[in-house]
């Protein structure tokens, strides 16, 4: 037989063990998906501050690089006064 109100206390410690532990498990569940969120952030960011550190080096250095190289060719004065025939030009090494 069984005690008048057992089927009370039997709901009663039933909620007693879901409340907490569901509660438990949505923190569980709200951390993990924290800790993926702010690493694939962290990611996004690593990779977007590397590509902008590459960016800013190959500014620099196209910066630095005289404006004829940059250009892969003479400068247009410098075209001008050979196609003119007023200047000769020389190879490396022949200095006549």
């Amino acid at each position: 037989m069984t005690a008048p109100g057992s089927n009370l206390l039997q709901v009663l410690f039933s909620l007693l063990l879901v409340i907490p532990s569901s509660y438990v498990l949505g923190r569980v569940h709200q951390w993990y998906n924290h800790c993926l969120r702010r690493d694939t952030a962290f990611r996004a960011g690593y990779d977007d501050a590397s590509q902008s550190m590459f960016d800013l080096a190959r500014r620099r250095s196209a910066a630095m690089r005289p404006a004829a190289a940059r250009a892969g060719r003479e400068p247009a004065a410098q075209a001008v006064r050979e196609a003119s025939g007023s200047v000769s030009r020389t190879e490396p090494g022949n200095p006549s």
